[in-house]
């Protein structure tokens, strides 16, 4: 969903996509005088009531065009990929690991190669504490930790897949489990 932002402490008007625009929408933002904020990620200008007008013809189109997106989904909505143990896009591998103490870190599966090949991208977690020196940890869906994939063979089977890591082994699970085996000094 687009969404437009009065920002009055810099006199401004300020649009934000949460996805691509429609083909011409960024360049009747630049003929208009509006800007690119990379840290905000949102189109700003100063508010005049041209930009005003323009920043809600822009919203709606772009808001209309969203829901012509969804409502044709089912149609255009192609099969998601899945390779031959059942693993696909977004799923999630957790690599437990450690001597003194465990350390838990997972992975997300950005694409697939052949039958049993995935690439990877480690993601973050979030933890409670549940006493001294240990947490119930669970992955955050997309929150990358950086831009290096690396590529894995699956094995197993469809109810319990896996991947060899350095010193263990990574398995796949769910958004939701919380695993326990985080302790650390």
């Amino acid at each position: 969903m687009t969404t437009m932002t009065i920002n009055n402490e810099k006199n401004g008007i300020e649009l934000k996509f949460d996805k691509k625009p429609i083909s011409g929408t960024l360049d009747v933002l630049k003929q208009n005088g509006f800007r690119w904020h990379s840290q905000k990620k949102l189109w700003y200008a100063k508010i005049t009531p041209e930009r005003q007008e323009l920043a809600h013809q822009i919203l709606n189109l772009e808001n209309y065009a969203d829901k012509i997106r969804v409502e044709e989904q089912p149609e255009k909505q192609k099969k998601q990929p899945i390779n031959q143990l059942g693993v696909q896009i977004g799923d999630v591998f957790y690599y437990s690991w450690g001597y003194e103490q465990t350390n838990i870190n997972y992975y997300q599966v950005v694409d697939l190669r052949g039958k049993t090949q995935i690439i990877l991208r480690e993601i973050s977690h979030e933890g409670r504490s549940i006493g001294f020196c240990s947490q119930m940890v669970k992955p955050i869906r997309d929150s990358f930790i950086t831009e290096e994939t690396i590529r894995k063979t699956v094995k197993g089977t469809k109810e319990h897949p896996y991947c060899s890591m350095e010193y263990g082994l990574l398995y796949k699970t769910d958004w939701e489990t919380e695993h326990n085996e985080t302790s650390y000094y």
